[in-house]
């Protein structure tokens, strides 16, 4: 018996599809194997409009559960607003209309949060001159787990410089060059962007 390479069930957007894949050799004596897997379509599927969907809803609970509502105040909003139940029978509109509502109520969303550095990090390594060269320098240290004070002893040995924060990007590139040596040595260069 020989089963379709790939079937795809349909299903409602935002649930899981089932795929069945079959493979001729599989199994004993040569029977034909099902591979039954959830597939989901929000995951992995680099679509915009379902990655904003998620977090429009996101935001909405986070609302929900800052503005302390119990389940059925929730569920009227919901109602009351876009003649649904439930957020996720939400289109679009309904979502932005539920965020302005919660936002008229009080909520707002939290300030993003800064971008950690590790300890030691330099005071300008968010510079745009000299950013991106740092962050660079940051990731290769971090991947070969020694500090910052190692970047400042590079400095110091290759250019005279007390710390790497006050490396010109000339120099910053040098810098660089020889941290991806030195992770090409060590077997740990994987192509740092």
């Amino acid at each position: 018996m020989r089963i379709p390479l790939v079937q795809i069930a349909a299903a409602p957007a935002g649930d899981a599809l089932l795929r069945v894949v079959s493979s001729r050799h599989a199994g004993v004596h040569g029977r034909a194997r099902r591979d039954f897997r959830m597939v989901s379509r929000a995951r992995g599927s680099g679509d915009p409009a379902m990655s904003s969907r998620n977090a429009q809803l996101a935001k909405i609970h986070i609302a929900k559960k800052a503005l302390a509502l119990d389940d059925d105040a929730y569920r009227n909003i919901l109602w009351t607003i876009a003649r649904v139940r439930s957020a996720r029978d939400l289109d679009d509109a309904g979502r932005r209309r539920v965020l302005d509502h919660f936002r008229a109520c009080g909520w707002r969303p939290a300030p993003r949060a800064k971008r950690r550095h590790h300890a030691g990090a330099p005071h300008n390594i968010d510079s745009e001159e000299r950013g991106p060269m740092l962050r660079k320098i940051e990731a290769y240290l971090a991947e070969a787990k020694r500090p910052w004070a190692y970047a400042d002893g590079m400095a110091r040995r290759m250019f005279h410089v007390d710390r790497i924060a006050l490396c010109s990007p000339a120099q910053l590139h040098n810098i660089i060059a020889a941290l991806e040596k030195d992770a090409r040595r060590h077997n740990r260069y994987r192509g740092v962007k």
